[in-house]
């Protein structure tokens, strides 16, 4: 009994591995079928290291966020012939988005909004959206700012002065 154990989990073992050797290639295309459009969306932010930056994909399936960094892994988003999807990216403090640079293909349309993207599977298809950011202005006042803050230390000094003169007239 013990002898037929051994070669029976064999042959179960290789009878599952083979099974599942035929049902990946099919999942596989059937999934390319099902979305014969593919969106590659990238980032490219020079200078900022660990900096991650939020999109939100907003299609068919509803809306999602995915965080993408300068030079990373880019986020795939899959189509249906005629299905449409929004990709904005989220305010990121100190960074200004200052372009969206795709490939051109006939398979898609491609639309740019306030913020990011939108496009449209026209035919069959794959390309590269790659979403560029800049470093944004840093807040450094103004002349008349620094005249203003100029002015809001002297009344301080002058409210000090006073202050001492009465205490000094108060104990005399």
């Amino acid at each position: 009994m013990r002898s037929l154990r051994k070669p029976l989990f064999v042959f179960a073992l290789f009878v599952l591995i083979a099974t599942g050797a035929l049902l990946i290639p099919s999942l596989s295309i059937s999934a390319s079928a099902q979305f014969p459009c593919t969106l590659f969306i990238c980032k490219e932010a020079p200078g900022a290291g660990d900096q991650s930056f939020l999109i939100d994909i907003i299609d068919f399936t509803g809306t999602t966020t995915e965080e993408l960094f300068d030079g990373g892994r880019c986020r795939e988003v899959f189509y249906d012939f005629q299905n449409e999807a929004e990709i904005i990216e989220q305010n990121t403090p100190g960074w200004i988005l200052t372009d969206v640079d795709c490939d051109p293909i006939s398979g898609f349309s491609i639309t740019s909004i306030p913020g990011g993207i939108a496009t449209e599977c026209i035919a069959p298809g794959e390309t590269t959206c790659t979403f560029v950011n800049s470093r944004g202005p840093t807040n450094i006042p103004t002349l008349s700012e620094w005249g203003m803050m100029a002015a809001a230390g002297g009344l301080i000094l002058v409210g000090v002065f006073f202050m001492l003169y009465r205490r000094r007239a108060a104990n005399v």
